[in-house]
């Protein structure tokens, strides 16, 4: 009997983890499966490279076993091609794992980059996710005193690379990497013996994370023992009482029989995403399912695609008056805001003061739920942005945004909440958290409390 398929559809908890800051990303062989090879596939090719024929021949030898090979098997393979390409060996490894992306791999990728984990660990040896950090106690101590961003980090919307926002610091191979000229590559038995016992830094890395943040693990196996262990080392600490679920890890898995399932989130504190590979009776070799998950926890927590959705999930839709001469400069607000969609925000762009003034009279109606304006400078003390707030003063009106640049941020920022403003900001990150609050929380009064308590 086939898995039931799923609904594809993340548990809130893991939503609103990532989108606060406090989840790890675990990125195992099997995020990057569709472009580098397995374990068996990898030391197959190395050992092609052995030019010994007596080493060859009992690799070889080893290696025809196949799928019977576990994973104690795969560490011996890995002790005897070391050993066999000598100082051949990390070149072979980097020439093995040196593949250019394909389709599958490339938007993993894309969608992976996008999504606001605390930071990504990963225990590959490619460079795929991009050059990372190897570990050390400098690796680890920047992961774990990095500043916790939710979604509405300046980082993630206003750095000059928003798509790789987590890495260099916020990226560790944990074994790696083949392509660094610093740190071991973790592949023998001996270096994962190392690793585990005589650097003690690693234990307490591990441990501090899985303690303290909630863990989603990709394409991960679970077949590493000492990982495992360290899970249970936690769980035996804390517990997984109702009271201790926000320690709750997850992990997108194929084929979890129900009754498995429910004993993973139950007695292990792992709530399996689960998706099936098996269609009539039928197994198939794709894992369609785990690009949908990952695309699935996409849309609901990269900062974008998130923020458009709470958006268009309001029971009314939104109108939103911008008012700037200079629209390039809003581009990319306004099209954030208006999603492409149908049920998208509606944005009505208008060049200068009377405009606005005049577009507010015409929607007495169906009136704007929000006025965003420039500073427009002129003589000192005065600016577009003052104009439009005295001018609207007497009547009924939006609430209104100054978006501007930081020349003269705190000064400006005074006059605009003096004059009626709700808030002044000039960053993209900023602007959108201060819309999210205003149209998702209704409190208007709050808001406006909280703009006169600022402007004294």
């Amino acid at each position: 009997m086939s898995t039931p398929l799923p609904t594809f559809v993340p548990p809130r908890p893991l939503v609103d983890s990532i989108r606060s800051g406090r989840c790890v990303a675990f990125v195992g062989a099997g995020f990057s499966a569709p472009t580098i090879p397995g374990w068996l596939g990898l030391l197959t090719e190395l050992a092609t490279k052995v030019k010994d024929p007596d080493d060859k021949a009992r690799i070889q030898a080893w290696l025809a076993s196949g799928t019977g090979l576990t994973a104690r098997d795969y560490e011996g393979l890995g002790e005897e091609l070391h050993a066999a390409l000598g100082s051949e060996f990390r070149m072979h490894l980097r020439q093995a794992l040196d593949k250019t992306p394909k389709a599958e791999t490339q938007e993993r990728l894309k969608l992976l980059r996008s999504i606001p984990f605390h930071c990504v660990l990963t225990t590959n040896f490619d460079d795929l996710l991009g050059t990372a950090s190897v570990p050390g106690t400098d690796a680890f101590a920047d992961a774990l005193t990095a500043e916790t961003r939710e979604w509405w980090h300046h980082e993630l919307w206003d750095g000059p690379d928003r798509e790789a926002h987590w890495a260099g610091k916020r990226l560790i191979a944990l074994h790696g990497q083949a392509s660094s000229k610093s740190g071991e590559v973790v592949f023998t038995t001996q270096s994962y013996r190392h690793l585990l016992h005589a650097t003690p830094a690693y234990r307490a890395f591990l441990r501090t994370l899985f303690a303290t943040r909630n863990v989603l693990f990709l394409g991960f196996s679970f077949t590493d023992a000492y990982i495992n262990e360290l899970r249970s080392e936690i769980l035996a600490m804390i517990g997984i009482e109702s009271t201790k679920r926000s320690l709750t890890d997850y992990a997108i898995l194929d084929d979890v029989p129900p009754a498995l399932a429910n004993h993973l989130e139950r007695r292990e504190g792992l709530v399996p995403l689960n998706f099936s590979t098996v269609v009539n009776g039928t197994l198939k070799s794709d894992f369609k399912g785990f690009d949908r998950w990952l695309k699935a926890i996409h849309d609901a927590t990269a900062p974008r695609e998130s923020f458009r959705a709470g958006l268009a999930g309001l029971k009314k839709n939104p109108r939103i008056l911008w008012c700037d001469p200079a629209r390039e400069n809003n581009a990319l607000g306004t099209e954030i805001l208006r999603g492409g969609q149908s049920d998208g925000v509606f944005v009505e762009e208008v060049k200068t003061v009377e405009e606005a003034l005049a577009a507010l009279q015409r929607s007495k109606d169906v009136p704007y739920d929000l006025l965003v304006t420039r500073w427009g400078h002129r003589a000192p003390g005065e600016s577009d942005a003052l104009e439009l707030l005295d001018r609207l003063a007497s009547g009924p009106r939006p609430p209104v945004i100054v978006f501007a640049s930081g020349h003269s941020r705190e000064e400006n920022r005074r006059l605009a909440l003096w004059h009626g403003a709700l808030a002044y900001t000039d960053t993209w990150s900023e602007l959108f958290r201060t819309i999210d609050r205003l149209l998702t929380d209704g409190d208007l009064s709050r808001h406006r409390a909280d703009a006169k308590h600022d402007a004294k």
